[in-house]
C-alpha cells in the first residue's frame, strides 16, 4: 500500500499520510475531535460510515460520483455505502472469506446436493464423520478465518440486526443469541470434524 501511495503522490504532487487499519479507529477519532477530516477514509468496518455520516463528519458524494456508484454497483453495495438515502462512499474491496469449498464426489456419497442450511451442513459433517472423513479444513493459524466463520454463523442464526448490534457494542458477547451462535460455532469445530 505504501509503495502505491508513494507512486501516486509523486505522479500528482499531492502528499499522502497513510495510517493502517489497526490505527484507523483511534487515529480517526483523534483527527475528528481536532476538527480535521481526512480527504479519503478507507473504512475497514462498514458500520462506521453511518456513525460518521450521522455525526456530520463526512459529506455525501457529489451527484456525478454518486451516479457512477449507482451505475457500476448493485443495490446491496450501494446500500452499504449509503446513509439516510445519501451515498457517502465507493465500495473498494470485496472478498469472500466465509465460502465453504467441497469435493463434489465426497459430498455425493453422503448427501444429494450442497447443504442449504446450517442443519443440513451439520448433517453432512456427521455423515462424513461416520465414514471416517473429516468434514472441514479450517485455516485458523492466522485467526481471521475463524472470526469470519463465527460472523457468518452469527448472521445465519441471529440475523443482520444482531450482528450490527454486536459490532456497535449495543449487545454484549454474553447476550443469549450471541452465546448460542458461539456454541454452534464451537460444535462445528469439534475435533472429529476438523
Amino acid at each position: 500500500m505504501t509503495a502505491l501511495l508513494q507512486r501516486w503522490s509523486a505522479s500528482y504532487g499531492i502528499g499522502v499520510r497513510y495510517q493502517g487499519a489497526g490505527q484507523v479507529p483511534g487515529a480517526l477519532r483523534e483527527r475528528l475531535e481536532q476538527g480535521v477530516t481526512p480527504d479519503v477514509i478507507l473504512l475497514p468496518v462498514p458500520d462506521w460510515l453511518g456513525e460518521l455520516a450521522s455525526a456530520g463528519a463526512i459529506a455525501p458524494l457529489d451527484e456525478a460520483v454518486a451516479a457512477e456508484v449507482q451505475q457500476h454497483f448493485g443495490p446491496a453495495w450501494v446500500e452499504l455505502v449509503s446513509h439516510d438515502d445519501d451515498l457517502y462512499g465507493v465500495p473498494l474491496d470485496v472478498n469472500v472469506k466465509s465460502l465453504l469449498w467441497y469435493r463434489p464426489t465426497a459430498l455425493a456419497e453422503v448427501y444429494q446436493s450442497p447443504p442449504d442450511s446450517l442443519e443440513a451442513l451439520f448433517s453432512v459433517a456427521a455423515a462424513l464423520e461416520a465414514q471416517g472423513e473429516r468434514a472441514f479444513a479450517v485455516p485458523g493459524g492466522a485467526g481471521w478465518p475463524l472470526t469470519d466463520w463465527f460472523e457468518s454463523l452469527l448472521l445465519a442464526t441471529g440475523g443482520a440486526p444482531l450482528y450490527d448490534d454486536l459490532a456497535a457494542r449495543r449487545v454484549a458477547w454474553t447476550d443469549p443469541q450471541v452465546a448460542a451462535a458461539a456454541q454452534r460455532f464451537v460444535s462445528l469445530l469439534r475435533p472429529e470434524w476438523v
